[in-house]
């Protein structure tokens, strides 16, 4: 296969890469790339199926592309890369998005309502919290390319009391006691809009929070909307409550809501809120030997909501089946790919998909989320 080519980019991965044809007819991967973009690529790795390239030039820009405001955009040594799409206008992204999820599940042969894809109100000043790397002399993001630190000093889609501590944990540099001890390359600082400067320490796990508060409002709104039109009975159960972020909008609607989480700093932040008729069941759901408690208070529920990690929930059609009379399924997920997995096998278990409703949580990213509601077929 040659290892210098031109191409020209056609389509957007899962990823977010973009992706070309080689001469041979092989499927090439290339970072920094989008459709309409045309010039000469070099092979970097070639797998079985496919192979990753870089730009050698770029003669051709899509009409979709943008002046980014950010001057660490880009994928070499020193760059951050973290919003890849920034150089992309909003509107393609949400296109190229949209494009995506009707491509996934036409794959997976699974037939629902897709709406339009709601985005974020705030492109830039939207994010309430980060996590920053130091090794006492810089601070900064590491590369998801380059695998190094990019030094920054400001970050323009960091909400303005967010930016404010970042410039504070600048100004404290060099610091002698951020520098990584042992095998480390450096040490983690999490700043959120609810940390006071005064207050920043190294390597300390901040309260987990939705990192797009305007988002994340839509996202409750539209869980409340399907609640007050239909009836789902008097319990709710609830797999990965977090720290009662839909918890919340649950205990509205339901005399009793069983949430289950892993235990820990999440748990005890929902029990400050002393909400009426939640019980939490603290465990790890991924282990179903922890399981039986939890099936036997909620044996006779109607409703399920559920929030997992990227990972998704891969037992869901196993725990579903330990709930025989369940009829309605709500399922909010940040990564399409291992809804469509889990959502797959419940299908084929006679489970309907009744409508998603896409949102976007990160702007400039590849990065989309899933509201979704399922139906048992009677």
């Amino acid at each position: 296969m040659e290892k210098e080519f031109h191409g020209t980019i056609t389509d957007i991965s899962s990823e977010g890469l973009g992706v070309v044809r080689h001469p041979n007819g092989m499927t090439v991967f290339v970072s920094d790339a989008w459709p309409g973009d045309a010039g000469e690529f070099v092979i970097e790795r070639t797998e079985k199926r496919f192979a990753f390239a870089k730009w050698k030039q770029q003669t051709t820009f899509s009409p979709d592309r943008v002046t980014a405001p950010c001057p660490h955009l880009g994928f070499s040594s020193g760059q951050c890369g973290g919003c890849p799409w920034m150089d992309i206008s909003y509107e393609a992204q949400l296109r190229e998005k949209q494009k995506y999820l009707e491509g996934l599940f036409k794959r997976y042969r699974i037939e629902s309502k897709i709406h339009k894809i709601q985005g974020s109100p705030l492109q830039f000043g939207f994010r309430n919290r980060a996590q920053v790397k130091t090794d006492g002399e810089v601070v900064g993001y590491v590369s998801p390319k380059t695998r190094q630190m990019a030094p920054i000093k400001d970050c323009i889609i960091l909400e303005d009391k967010v930016r404010d501590i970042l410039r504070f944990v600048v100004k404290q540099l060099p610091n002698q006691e951020w520098k990584p001890a042992g095998k480390y390359q450096w040490n983690f600082i999490d700043i959120d809009h609810n940390l006071n400067p005064s207050d920043v320490m190294i390597n300390k796990r901040r309260p987990f929070q939705q990192a797009n508060p305007n988002v994340n409002q839509y996202m409750r709104q539209w869980v409340e909307e399907k609640l007050q039109t239909n009836a789902f009975g008097d319990m709710a159960v609830e797999l990965f409550c977090g720290s009662g972020n839909f918890t919340e909008i649950l205990a509205k609607f339901f005399k009793t809501t069983i949430a289950s989480e892993l235990p820990g700093s999440a748990l005890a932040q929902l029990h400050k809120k002393s909400l009426a008729g939640v019980k939490t069941k603290p465990m790890d759901l991924f282990d179903s030997s922890q399981w039986p408690d939890l099936i036997k208070e909620c044996s006779k529920a109607k409703f399920l909501f559920l929030d997992p990690p990227r990972e998704g929930f891969r037992f869901l059609s196993h725990f579903v089946q330990q709930l025989p009379e369940l009829e309605t399924i709500m399922y909010v997920s940040c990564d399409p790919y291992t809804f469509v997995n889990n959502v797959r096998v419940l299908i084929d278990e006679s489970w309907s998909l009744l409508e998603v409703q896409p949102v976007d949580q990160f702007p400039h990213t590849p990065h989309v989320e899933l509201l979704a509601v399922l139906e048992k077929v009677l």
